[in-house]
């Protein structure tokens, strides 16, 4: 997997610096082409270059989209990632906390990315040892991405997985292994599904 990422390096920096030729520095367009490197940097540990990138890509959803956005949620959720890969627990609370109320007024309580955010702030109370907390987000992160991208979606497994994490650092493993066994079987459905059909130009 780390090779794929390598490969795809290049690629995201191509992409970005035709763009940023073509169309300026300031376009809404560069916002997901800066962001997207920024999280493959992330994926990749390389805190050191998807942090300003990423918080690049906020400053300038902010001012392109402006701060109520769908966009800059979404950048607010990545560089909270960030935050916290690094273990920078208290930068990354506020934006996790900011774009999930940004999804909750534009999209609603059900929207995927909605669902994500809570995921996200589930997955930082459970590393900041808050257990009662993380379990509240937790579990909604379950509901809303099973009632958004349904029960047998990847992001509904990973949030699966996330719940299994959090009762086994409290020592229940008794609620954690049915949510770890679940989350593995929608996975290995995933893997052994035929690949759809390419869309013809």
């Amino acid at each position: 997997m780390m090779g794929d990422y390598k490969k795809a390096e290049p690629f995201y920096q191509r992409a970005l610096k035709i763009r940023e030729k073509a169309l300026g520095p300031n376009n809404p367009a560069l916002v997901s082409s800066i962001g997207g490197l920024a999280d493959l940097y992330r994926l990749q540990k390389d805190y050191a270059k998807a942090e300003p990138l990423a918080e690049q890509a906020l400053k300038l959803s902010e001012k392109v989209y402006g701060p109520g956005h769908e966009m800059t949620a979404t950048a607010y959720n990545n560089l909270g990632a960030i935050y916290e890969g690094m273990g920078k627990y208290d930068k990354a609370e506020p934006l996790f906390q900011k774009g999930l109320k940004l999804f909750e007024d534009k999209r609603g309580p059900n929207y995927y990315k909605t669902g994500a955010a809570l995921d996200n702030l589930g997955v930082l109370y459970r590393e900041k040892g808050e257990y009662k907390k993380a379990e509240s987000y937790a579990l909604r992160a379950v509901e809303v991405t099973e009632k958004a991208r349904g029960p047998e979606h990847p992001e509904t497994a990973t949030c699966l997985n996330d719940l299994a994490k959090l009762y086994e650092a409290m020592g229940d493993k008794a609620k954690a292994e049915p949510l770890r066994e679940r989350a593995a079987k929608i996975r290995k459905r995933g893997e052994n599904k035929p690949a759809s059909p390419q869309a013809t130009p």
